[in-house]
């Protein structure tokens, strides 16, 4: 083993070892500085036993034995005897923590242990198999061993620059977590105060470099994202539970913030885990834990859950986990920071806007079917929000209903507009094999608006439009057809005046229906625009609208009066939101309620003339479908 150099801090050198007062021990000092590994796993031993003072006579001792030139080649780590330097490395770093950890080590001495230290670091990390197949050590305690020396050695502030920049820091570290998070359920709060919480916050995703390194020392974006999972799960605090366990559980939600989840496809494969039912228990155990440092952390963890219910899967997984009981929890504390109301107003905006989604209105039913409110609830500032959300979810179960009794929202027309068939059930009609989305009552009907109907220069497109959409059942799309048709018929009087002094304004100019529930009331905008004017999310996908909205202007004009377009705009995804665009045209049996319509835009007239001849025309007998 090599001697420090002159420069070494004299901490690290061996001179001192003339100043250990127990012969034996000196003796043992000297044969394991040259190599001996029998003294130096007593050495390791005694560095935990003997005095503070004495224990940092022997750290020249574990500092020799972790010369870099010691380090095995490739073909010596295959040879039949596996190096007596391996060895003398391991019960060196198992020697250092309860010296490094003394007050009485010298701080400015933890930049040259680093330098010595980290290449013995990354080789035992690389070959850690081989390892600990030929020297039967446990890894699970030889990396336990290598987060205190970190941990120690980056408390001195240069010394830690040097770790944070050091390649491979973050694999090991990674490595590390995921041998804290597996251990047995017996020993987690005692590892968790001895290790997790003092190493692991040097892992670090921020910057985008060592997110490659966690990412592929975890296996790669699933394994990484199922282990954050793994983490809060196993780390769940209980009422019981002490502050370690509260730390180490708080050590997942600075990993996603500081990871950038909505930037990172990890918020994607996060989600696909299972993220967010552990997240809403963790939630409810901190509302049951004392913890001082609860308070920031339910921040923490409110603002992280709002990410992942910005989806209709995230929204109904959500409310499956228990959100609802989490929001009444929130609102039972005795003191809520402002972050975390500005959080939970958010969530319940989230609720309102999730409402036109079928699985999200299901779930919700059964879930404030299952919740009593309590004295303290009704009294708390969350209530009248609680009420409105209660509101419009009974609104949606109503047109839900209404849906199953009725058989009307299944009709369907044919989509060959020369055909003067009847609305008829849809399971009546054959349907196009490619887009999915027209309709025909017959073999030579698809065949005419194959050929001269447009729908050859549009199949395509009708198709990938259908594909981009969020996936969704059939009933699913049944509901968002129901619902807007139960907005229509609401407002069909102030749809009509909208629509005439659209026209009166802008004549000759075709226009649609806009169905807006991109908003944080849960109801919706509905105003009359011209088309094509309607901002998309890609110049691929502008193309494509743009080549629809030609095809059905076309079938607007070529219809007569009895085809009018309904365009639906939900928000979905993080701010800023992505809008998604559901196209629903509207057919009617006859065009006089159009006739009626274009009439009054020739006519100027008082306004309660007006709203008399509006009402006339919503009640007008003309079968309208979706």
């Amino acid at each position: 083993m090599s001697r420090a150099a002159p420069t070494t801090h004299p901490a690290l050198r061996l001179d001192v070892l003339s100043r250990i007062s127990n012969p034996l021990r000196l003796r043992r000092a000297r044969s394991g500085a040259k190599g001996s590994v029998s003294d130096l796993e007593l050495l390791a031993a005694a560095s935990e036993e003997t005095t503070p003072s004495q224990a940092q006579l022997l750290l020249p001792v574990f500092y020799a034995n972790l010369d870099a030139s010691a380090i095995p080649t490739a073909a010596e780590l295959d040879a039949p005897k596996i190096p007596s330097s391996i060895e003398c490395a391991i019960w060196a770093i198992r020697g250092l923590p309860g010296i490094i950890e003394s007050s009485l080590f010298p701080p400015d001495a933890s930049t040259d242990l680093w330098r010595r230290f980290h290449p013995w670091l990354f080789f035992l990390h690389t070959y850690r198999d081989d390892v600990a197949r030929r020297t039967n050590i446990d890894l699970t305690q030889m990396y336990f061993v290598f987060g205190k020396v970190l941990a120690q050695l980056h408390e001195h502030q240069p010394t830690g620059r040097l770790i944070d920049e050091q390649a491979g820091v973050q694999a090991v570290c990674t490595r590390l977590w995921m041998f804290a998070v597996d251990v047995p359920a017996d020993v987690r709060e005692a590892t968790f105060a001895n290790t997790g919480c003092r190493s692991l916050p040097l892992v670090n995703p921020a910057r985008p470099v060592n997110f490659g390194e966690i990412l592929d020392e975890a296996g790669g974006l699933a394994d990484l994202a199922a282990f954050v999972v793994k983490h809060l799960v196993v780390s769940v605090p209980n009422a019981r539970s002490s502050s370690t366990t509260v730390i180490f559980f708080s050590l997942a939600a600075t990993f996603m913030k500081d990871a950038d989840t909505c930037t990172f496809p990890l918020h994607k494969a996060l989600q696909s885990a299972g993220i967010i039912g552990p997240l809403i228990k963790g939630l409810l155990a901190l509302n049951n834990n004392t913890h001082p440092m609860n308070r920031n952390l339910r921040a923490s963890f409110v603002l992280l859950l709002n990410d992942y219910l910005v989806t209709p899967s995230g929204m109904a997984e959500a409310l499956d986990a228990g959100l609802l009981r989490l929001l009444m929890s929130c609102a039972d504390l005795p003191a809520v920071s402002f972050t975390i109301a500005t959080s939970i107003q958010h969530l319940l905006d989230l609720m309102k806007r999730s409402l036109v989604h079928l699985s999200v209105v299901l779930r919700m039913e059964k879930s404030f079917g299952d919740l009593t409110t309590t004295t303290a609830f009704r009294k708390s500032v969350m209530y009248p929000q609680w009420q409105q959300l209660e509101r419009i979810l009974k609104g949606r179960c109503a047109v839900l209903k209404k849906l199953d009794a009725q058989k009307h929202a299944s009709l369907k027309a044919c989509d060959n507009l020369e055909c003067e068939g009847p609305f008829r059930p849809k399971a009546e009609f054959m349907r196009c094999g490619w887009c999915s989305t027209t309709y025909y009552c017959s073999t030579a009907c698809q065949t005419v608006e194959w050929k001269t109907g447009g729908h050859r220069e549009v199949c395509e497109i009708l198709r990938s439009v259908r594909l981009r959409e969020t996936p969704s059942g059939t009933r699913d799309r049944s509901f968002f057809r129901a619902l807007v048709h139960h907005e229509y018929l609401a407002a069909k009087a102030d749809i009509l005046r909208k629509q005439i002094t659209f026209s009166q304004k802008s004549p000759k100019t075709a226009f649609y229906t806009s169905f807006d529930y991109d908003n944080d009331e849960g109801t919706v905008s509905i105003s009359i625009l011209p088309i094509p004017m309607l901002r998309t999310n890609s110049s691929a996908e502008q193309h494509s609208w743009t080549s629809m909205w030609n095809y059905h202007q076309r079938r607007v004009a070529k219809s007569g009066g009895k085809i009018d377009l309904h365009l639906v705009a939900v928000g979905e995804g993080p701010a800023p939101r992505r809008r998604i665009f559901r196209m629903f045209v509207m057919r009617s049996a006859t065009a006089a309620i159009h006739e009626a319509r274009e009439r009054l835009v020739q006519e100027r007239m008082s306004t309660d003339r007006m709203a008399r001849e509006l009402r006339d025309i919503a009640a007008l007998d003309v079968l309208e479908i979706h």
